[in-house]
């Protein structure tokens, strides 16, 4: 038990370094030219208990319970002020729950409780990205009290905002709300409430200011040509985008009735916001762009503050747009830092912690851009089509059908083009545009795995190179078989054997990978696939999935052909938090590969959901209890080990974050 105790003490600091639980900080700050703000003096947390006829409120103390009706129905009512503007909102600035108490519960019906936190905290997470006024739902919880209440409405709450990495989610919603009122409506039943929870949110913005914002962010992206370019270049384009377009907010400054100035809204479609205006639009864009990013509060020039870390490689960097808006890219000066040259930022405690700086590890020098390559480069090429170049020089065309028609020059791989040494054409790609590989002057091989597609016209121009077709394939015909402006010898790629199999998950959304390594260990190819290469020997053509007999997982049936004798390793995985399995095959003829059960990572009771009884039973587990993980599934770091890094990890998962 004092092991257990002992993880549960982890876990909340785990919380805490996600920034669960905000420290309350004043947030109407200045640009480092100006002075600090006063000192918030108003309380930022009221909580209120009420009942239909009389209501209690405690500034700063516990809800206070109240038995209403004679059946036991409880109501609680608790109302909290965004603790990142505390002293900038009052509770009384908030919107309520109107009189008739949404939150009633007229029948007791079991059956329309969930007992699925991780869903009530998606339904919760989504409601706000809309920016529904009332959220309503029912959960079934283990606990009898009305602190067991409450603590599951903040947990709801606080798990919601979480950094998940997806654009209009975690800190986005976190740095631009009021506060909310939570009024909870209750049965005890045995060791069980039946709960209905109704949150009454303010926001910022509205709903309407966000498909605005929609818009204009996916111009903004679109317009700075980001694909294919690296993490430095994503960052760079945006920051300076952020520096040139957007002025500070003097205009309001100390002005709390005007709330946008704290939004991304006014930075992008006004032009003009406060510090976490800049922060929580640099965030949106760079999550947009595919690299991760933090909003960080904090203490700067005397006042509250908000700022910037973003991911290069496996470090993170320090970036203030708010304070080198206005320069030239050549004067910035916190610009991707490190914290020793960070000067006058200093972070709130949550974004201090060790858990933190384990998830968030910051380098110890400032980035200094070179002309290397952040591998693996990616990017869409076709509505359907994508692109991957890879360290050592594969660049794979994969998906289903046409190629946009870029201009001569122009494709997104173009700036790579000398280091492109082998091409690969995904067997659902049904058309090449015209010079797509015109000047790829160092590729020498090139391998087609399905139908011939339609090749534009000098789409190998100035290229030298090996192309291999499947030759039983009777769509490679003599006419297709031509130079297309480069020096083509085309050679039948039909001299080996087919393996089939089937992957057996989950869901039926496809998309399984299922690949040979040639001369790469099980280790090796577990690395390649979490860099994001995938740089396979052989890549299966894939069916569509079926409904298992067990009726709740899918099977898909995949295929090679053409594979060579040898040994390989068989890699069979699935996007998402699908463990890898692979297996050591030694290839002499046609052969049936059997079924691959692909696992959940921490689906350590193996029901297929990852959920919150997934994490006690990995604590129970840590703790010395004899407790059965099903294979693969509680070593969530790939370390090799089962410990309490797995449980923040899994805490992630739960949160939806990926593995």
């Amino acid at each position: 038990m004092k092991k257990l105790k002992k993880l549960l003490s982890v876990l909340l600091c785990l919380a805490l370094c996600l920034g669960l639980f905000p420290a309350g900080i004043a947030f109407a700050e200045e640009p480092e030219t100006e002075t600090a703000t006063e000192t918030a003096t108003e309380t930022a947390t009221e909580t209120q208990a009420a009942t239909e006829t009389e209501t209690a409120t405690a500034v700063g103390q516990e809800p206070v319970e109240m038995q209403s009706e004679p059946g036991g129905k409880t109501h609680i009512s608790l109302v909290c002020v965004n603790p990142l503007y505390e002293g900038l909102v009052s509770a009384d600035e908030l919107n309520r729950a109107p009189e008739t108490r949404a939150a009633d519960v007229e029948a007791l019906d079991l059956e329309e409780y969930s007992t699925d936190e991780a869903q009530m905290i998606q339904l919760l997470r989504s409601a706000l990205e809309q920016r529904n006024e009332t959220i309503q739902f029912n959960y079934q919880m283990a606990g009898t009290s009305s602190d067991d209440v409450i603590d599951q409405s903040e947990e709801f709450w606080t798990r919601a905002l979480m950094h998940t990495g997806v654009p209009t989610q975690g800190d986005y919603l976190l740095f631009q709300y009021c506060g909310y009122e939570c009024n909870m409506s209750f049965y005890r039943v045995g060791e069980y409430c039946f709960v209905t929870f109704t949150y009454t949110v303010t926001y910022y913005t509205t709903a309407e200011q966000e498909k605005e914002m929609d818009t204009a962010a996916a111009a903004v992206i679109s317009g700075l040509s980001l694909d294919g370019r690296s993490s430095y270049e994503k960052l760079s384009a945006i920051y300076g985008y952020i520096c040139d377009n957007v002025v500070y907010d003097y205009a309001h400054l100390g002005d709390s009735t005007y709330k946008l100035q704290y939004t991304a809204y006014a930075a992008l479609i006004n032009k003009t916001a406060v510090c976490q205006g800049y922060a929580v639009l640099f965030y949106r864009l760079a999550l947009m762009a595919g690299v991760d990013a933090r909003v960080i509060s904090g203490i700067a020039n005397g006042g509250g503050h908000a700022w910037n870390i973003a991911r290069i490689g496996n470090l993170y960097y320090n970036l203030d747009s708010t304070w080198d808006a206005g320069r030239s890219s050549s004067a910035y000066r916190y610009f991707l830092r490190c914290e020793e040259n960070f000067t006058d930022h200093v972070r709130d405690g949550q974004y201090c912690t060790e858990p933190f700086n384990i998830i968030y590890p910051m380098a110890e020098s400032d980035y200094a851009p070179g002309n290397e390559v952040e591998y693996p480069v990616f990017g869409p090429c076709g509505g359907n089509l994508s692109w991957t170049l890879d360290a050592e020089g594969t660049l794979t065309i994969s998906g289903m059908g046409t190629m946009v028609d870029y201009d001569s020059g122009c494709t997104p791989w173009a700036d790579y083009r000398d280091n492109i040494k082998k091409l690969v054409i995904g067997s659902g790609v049904t058309s090449i545009c015209r010079c797509a590989f015109s000047g790829c002057t160092a590729l020498t091989e090139i391998v087609f795995q399905g139908d011939a597609p339609a090749m534009g016209e000098d789409c190998f121009a100035g290229v030298t190179a090996t192309a291999f077709y499947p030759g039983n394939n009777n769509t490679w015909t003599g006419a297709v078989l031509q130079n297309y402006g480069g020096s083509i010898t085309w050679a039948n790629a039909d001299t080996g054997y087919v393996l089939t199999g089937t992957a057996v998950s989950w869901d039926g959304n496809g998309g399984e990978l299922i690949c040979l390594y040639s001369g790469l260990t099980e280790e090796e190819v577990a690395a390649d696939i979490t860099a994001g290469a995938a740089g396979a020997g052989y890549r299966a053509q894939c069916g569509e999935a079926v409904q298992n007999a067990d009726g709740k997982r899918f099977d898909t049936a995949f295929c090679f052909s053409g594979v060579e004798a040898g040994e390989y390793t068989l890699a069979v995985y699935k996007p998402g938090n699908y463990t890898l399995k692979t297996a050591v095959i030694t290839v002499s003829g046609d052969a049936d590969l059997g079924t691959f059960e692909l696992q959940l990572t921490g689906d350590i009771s193996g029901d297929g959901k990852v959920n919150t009884m997934d994490l006690i039973r990995l604590m129970k587990y840590l703790s010395g209890e004899n407790v059965e993980l099903a294979p693969g599934s509680a070593d969530i770091t790939g370390d090799g080990k089962i410990n309490t890094m797995d449980l923040i990890r899994l805490m992630k998962l739960i949160n939806g974050e990926a593995a």
